[in-house]
């Protein structure tokens, strides 16, 4: 009688670390698989710093109300960008796509009736915004971009807080 009794407290220790173990391995299943998820959206942004610049070079704005500006990609793959203008309480921000076609407002430069598209990997191209056909008043006081690449939105990765006239570049 007294085995008995001992044998049943072993078999109940083994089913409860049996039980104990397979709860521990479906807890770690579901929070490894959000994990995961978490670090593949984040991990699209990772190592963009400085390969998606706004070119100040090639940024001003003119008596037209048009501001010009230029993005230079390196090398990484975007698949839309969004850029933002401000200034003196105005806000206007739309998205650049890799894929071509026209966006209200929005024109390549030199040739304005080509399709907008977003520069490809290691390239730059320069862009004319209608600030009065959008509804801008004033002159802008800063432009930014912040990349979207795999559906995910990156953080700001450039911006430029003084917008010259493009008659003292002499463009």
């Amino acid at each position: 009688m007294k085995n008995r009794r001992g044998i049943s407290g072993v078999i109940t220790v083994v089913i409860l670390i049996a039980l104990v173990m397979t709860i521990a391995g479906i807890v770690w299943a579901v929070v490894n698989n959000l994990v995961k998820e978490e670090l593949e959206g984040a991990g699209s942004c990772f190592g963009i710093f400085g390969k998606v610049n706004l070119n100040s070079r090639y940024t001003c704005y003119n008596s037209s109300q048009e501001l010009l500006f230029s993005i230079s990609i390196g090398d990484v793959d975007v698949d839309e960008a969004l850029i933002g203008i401000s200034g003196q309480g105005t806000g206007v921000s739309f998205k650049l796509s890799s894929q071509a076609g026209p966006i209200d407002n929005v024109f390549t430069y030199p040739d304005r009736s080509a399709d907008v598209s977003l520069p490809s990997k290691n390239s730059g191209l320069t862009y004319i915004f209608d600030l009065a056909g959008a509804g801008f008043s004033g002159t802008p006081d800063s432009v930014s971009i912040a990349p979207i690449i795999k559906g995910n939105q990156c953080g700001v990765s450039d911006t430029l807080g003084e917008i010259a006239n493009c008659a003292s570049l002499n463009l």
